[in-house]
């Protein structure tokens, strides 16, 4: 992985990993609470937390998301790196022997 990868890595966000942990815990708790008897009360308390969880896991989704297109987006200075490279390349290329004969322009000049 280059530095730059490294750079749009997602950051740890222990917080967030921590609520999502307790909102699941603690709806498994109240669910097994619940039973089969029905409490009006316990019920709107689950759908709150299920909410909330909601909202944390979209939150977490769009860091990712971010993070994601973070990593895809070229430095404004990386063009013309590319370019003069690719530059550096052709003149290195065209400056090396062709060891096919066939190609030589000093061959084909003979015909």
């Amino acid at each position: 992985m280059t530095k730059e990868a490294n750079a749009t890595e997602i950051p740890p966000c222990s917080q967030t990993e921590d609520e999502i942990g307790r909102l699941y815990d603690e709806i498994a708790d109240l669910a097994l609470r619940s039973g089969s008897a029905t409490d009006a009360g316990l019920d709107k308390r689950i759908e709150a937390l299920w909410a909330r969880l909601r909202q944390l896991q979209a939150e977490e989704a769009e860091r990712y998301h971010e993070a994601f297109v973070a990593s895809l987006a070229m430095p404004i200075d990386a063009g013309a790196k590319i370019l003069a490279e690719a530059r550096a390349l052709r003149r290195e290329l065209e400056n090396t022997p062709t060891a096919d004969p066939a190609t030589r322009k000093s061959d084909h000049s003979q015909t």
